[in-house]
């Protein structure tokens, strides 16, 4: 058996299968398969994250050596935060090629520096080797006294997220398969994969969420696991689709919905809250400056569908993975 033929995540469940015989996940605060690890100390929780960056299967065409430095640091903090955790302190694992540019190098190490510092993460070192290719591992530590799980939507609870989709998806099929857009259409488009950005404001409101999860594997996907883990329907009224996705899929005759449920990377947070709470964390994120967009409603039973013209259309349980 190969890895392309089972995924990623079937490749995980295999590591996790070992681990748990061994009871090194006995008694864990946050169980397989949720965004990061934890450990209880006292009357907090210590978080754990670690997140990976390859340049051949990462890294998208174009991108700055500064963009990519910060996408280390957003990768690891998008799934903190999505456990309502502050994150605190980051360490790296860097292996380059021999003949690699140390300019490139520094920018590299600037990125990183930049963002960790607008998100008030502190760097405190790492590790250096020789790679084939360019290979950043992040390890990320942050504190909570409270952590959000995907497992905590109750039936009646709103579903939201933190921003619109389908802008990366559009920016692959630009990049990777030659779809056509104008050139301020593109480039405002492809800045959701050159710069893209954790929603740490997403912490101001982390006392009202019941359950949540970074949505960097596609929002279809993200949905289904959280329904899947809370045991409950999820019913979707409002897909948050990103304007220029829905101009982009215009232009090209594509469909805005798949763009918008079927990318990847986007890094929002995809959340439920308790219906009688709504309108307060309406108010924070009002006065916080950031966008909250509800987009529907949980209900009992299984699975996530799209309620459209009176009719329910299940989305389907996909979206990125590697290996496949």
């Amino acid at each position: 058996m190969k890895a392309f033929e089972i995924g990623e995540r079937k490749i995980i469940d295999i590591i996790w299968s070992i681990l748990e015989k061994d009871n090194h996940l006995l008694d864990q605060v946050l169980p397989h398969p949720d965004d990061a690890s934890a450990i209880k100390l006292n009357d907090h929780y210590i978080l754990l994250k670690t997140d990976m960056l390859v340049r051949k299967t990462d890294i998208p065409k174009g991108m700055r050596m500064e963009k990519i430095g910060s996408k280390v640091i957003v990768m690891n903090t998008s799934d903190m935060i999505s456990k309502g955790a502050k994150p605190l302190a980051f360490l790296y694992s860097l292996g380059i090629p021999r003949n690699f540019s140390i300019k490139k190098l520094k920018s590299i190490i600037i990125g990183m520096s930049k963002k960790a510092k607008d998100y008030g993460i502190k760097i405190l070192g790492g590790d250096l080797g020789e790679a084939d290719d360019l290979i950043i591992s992040g390890f990320l530590i942050g504190i909570s006294k409270r952590i959000i799980k995907r497992s905590g939507a109750n039936i009646g609870d709103i579903i939201a997220t933190t921003g619109r989709f389908g802008n990366t998806s559009a920016s692959y099929k630009i990049l990777l398969e030659g779809f056509y857009a104008p050139r301020n259409l593109r480039r405002k488009i492809c800045k959701s994969i050159y710069e893209p950005n954790a929603k740490i404001n997403f912490l101001s409101i982390c006392d009202y969420v019941t359950s949540s999860m970074d949505s960097s594997d596609g929002l279809a996907y993200t949905l289904n696991e959280l329904s899947k883990s809370s045991n409950l329907c999820f019913k979707i009224y409002n897909i948050p689709i990103a304007k220029e996705a829905i101009e982009f899929a215009k232009l090209n005759s594509l469909n805005p919905e798949e763009l918008a449920l079927y990318g990847g990377e986007e890094y929002e947070i995809v959340f439920t809250v308790k219906k009688d709470k709504w309108n307060e964390v309406l108010e924070i994120a009002k006065n916080k400056k950031f966008e909250i967009i509800k987009i529907g409603e949980v209900f009992p039973g299984r699975g996530v569908f799209l309620v459209k013209n009176s009719k329910e259309i299940e989305i389907p349980y996909k979206g990125w993975e590697h290996f496949k």
